[in-house]
C-alpha cells in the first residue's frame, strides 16, 4: 500500500475513461495499443433515474466490447447524484473520475482522460488539461491526451471505422429512444462536424432528428469567430461546396 492508504498496482496496467463519445473514443482508437481496457461510468453523464436510458447505453457499450474485442469496465455510481446537491456538476465531475481511478488503483497505474471541448476555448471545467493531472500520486497517474486536435479532425479518423458509425453518442441530454436527440447544442454541432468530413449521411441513423437547419440557425453561438468551431466548419462547407442549407443557416 502507498503512503495514502489506497492498494497499488503491481500490473502497470492502463486504462482510460470512456463514454462512446468523439473525444474518448478517438483517445482509444489512437491509443488502443497502450491501453488495457476502457473505464464506463454508468450513472456519470446520465444521473440514475434515467433507467431506461441508462440500459442503452450499457447495451451500446456492450456491443463497443464485442465489435472491437476489447475488455471495458463498468462502474455503477451515485457520484453525480451526490455532488449535484452541493457543487455544479460541470464544474465538479472531474472529482468523480479521480475518485472512480483511486477505487481502480489496484487494477490500474496510469489513467487517460479525454480532453473536452475546442482547443481554441479551453476554459475552466471539471475535467481540464491544467488540473487532470494534479489527481495523480504515488499510487495512480492521472493524464490528459493533447487538447490541440479539434472535433472535425476527430470525426474524420473516426469516420473510417464502421462500428464507430453505429455507436457514437454525443448527446448530452436524455433522448426517449436511441443516443442522440438530434436537437441539443452537441448533437447539432456534432452533425454541422460530420457534413464537414462527409460522413454526415452514414450517421445520420444514429440521431432521432436529423439536422434542422431551422433550429440550427436558432442556435446560439459565440460572436469570436477564433474560438468557434461553427464558423470553421461554415468556411469548409463554403469550400466543399455541400450542404447549402447548413451554410445558410450558419
Amino acid at each position: 500500500r502507498s503512503r495514502s492508504g489506497f492498494a497499488r498496482s503491481e500490473t502497470g496496467k492502463t486504462g482510460l475513461y470512456f463514454s462512446g463519445g468523439i473525444d474518448s473514443y478517438y483517445s482509444f482508437l489512437t491509443r488502443r495499443n497502450e491501453l488495457d481496457a476502457l473505464i464506463y461510468l454508468d450513472g456519470f453523464d446520465v444521473p440514475l433515474k434515467y433507467s431506461d436510458l441508462r440500459e442503452r447505453l450499457r447495451k451500446n457499450i456492450g456491443n463497443i466490447r464485442k465489435v472491437f474485442d476489447f475488455p471495458i469496465i463498468t462502474v455503477e455510481t451515485n457520484l453525480r447524484d451526490f455532488q449535484e446537491r452541493f457543487l455544479s456538476w460541470s464544474f465538479s465531475h472531474g472529482s468523480a473520475l479521480a475518485s472512480v481511478g483511486y477505487l481502480l488503483a489496484d487494477r490500474f497505474s496510469k489513467l487517460w482522460i479525454a480532453p473536452s471541448g475546442n482547443p481554441a476555448s479551453i476554459s475552466p471545467f471539471g475535467s481540464h488539461p491544467d488540473l487532470d493531472p494534479l489527481w495523480s500520486s504515488d499510487v495512480l497517474i492521472t493524464e490528459t491526451d493533447p487538447v490541440d486536435i479539434t472535433k472535425v479532425e476527430k470525426l474524420r479518423l473516426l469516420s473510417q471505422y464502421p462500428p464507430v458509425r453505429e455507436t457514437l453518442r454525443v448527446c448530452y441530454q436524455f433522448p426517449e429512444k436511441g443516443l442522440n436527440c438530434g436537437v441539443c447544442q452537441k448533437c447539432l454541432r456534432s452533425m454541422v462536424y460530420l457534413q464537414v468530413v462527409d460522413s454526415y449521411e452514414e450517421f445520420k441513423p444514429l440521431f432521432e432528428r436529423p439536422l434542422d437547419p431551422r433550429v440550427l440557425a436558432k442556435f446560439h453561438k459565440t460572436t469570436d469567430e477564433s474560438i468557434d468551431m461553427l464558423y470553421k466548419a461554415l468556411q469548409m462547407l463554403e469550400k466543399n461546396g455541400t450542404y447549402p442549407e447548413t451554410v445558410q443557416a450558419l
